[in-house]
């Protein structure tokens, strides 16, 4: 049902996600910005096979024990990846540039599905407080529709729905492995609304 992401060594190998090796970081001075664009940039075209591995690649970075992705055309698990921990889990749904570029109405409906699922099921350790998130390559133009409907989402079924871009979660991989800062998890895991 659930595909493991492949091993890190596996990505080194065919140099897809080395991101932070120090020759690429002297290259850029460790200018945070610019390699932030560089990497925006370079994934902007990628598709759900890349990109999917991407995002469950740089959760794993900023600390998550497991980002589980679900293998393309798998309609028997509904969620692109799921945040496993010990003691909670996490919905991700996930918008590749070459699908959506920004984060919309519908993901945000599919995030609210994706975690009535995840509590139905019972599969996982779930905590129905937690989040349920969507991650694409970019926030929308206007906040206003998506940040109303997660609000409907929450006042009617109390169900958070969190939203990250790519900038934003690559941001918070490249403190924690560049700049070897703590990233508290709880902000992801009880998100609501952008980070």
């Amino acid at each position: 049902m659930i595909k493991l992401k492949p091993k890190i060594s596996d990505f080194q190998e065919s140099n897809k996600f080395d991101l932070f090796n120090e020759a690429f970081l002297q290259k850029y001075k460790h200018n945070k910005n610019s390699i932030i664009e560089y990497y925006y940039n370079h994934f902007e075209k990628s598709k759900q096979n890349i990109y999917y591995e991407l995002i469950g690649y740089l959760f794993e970075l900023i600390g998550f024990s497991k980002c589980s992705i679900t293998r393309e055309g798998d309609t028997n698990n509904r969620m692109d990846a799921l945040i496993l921990e010990s003691d909670y889990t996490i919905p991700i749904e996930i918008k590749s540039p070459t699908e959506i570029a920004y984060i919309n109405i519908k993901s945000i409906s599919q995030a609210l599905e994706n975690k009535i699922i995840l509590t139905s099921r019972k599969l996982f350790v779930n905590n129905f407080n937690d989040t349920s998130l969507v991650v694409a390559h970019n926030y929308p133009n206007t906040r206003s529709e998506v940040n109303d409907l997660i609000e409907f989402y929450c006042n009617s079924y109390k169900i958070n729905i969190g939203c990250l871009d790519f900038k934003s979660i690559f941001s918070i991989a490249y403190d924690v492995v560049v700049e070897k800062k703590q990233f508290d998890k709880d902000l992801i895991k009880n998100l609501k609304g952008f980070l």
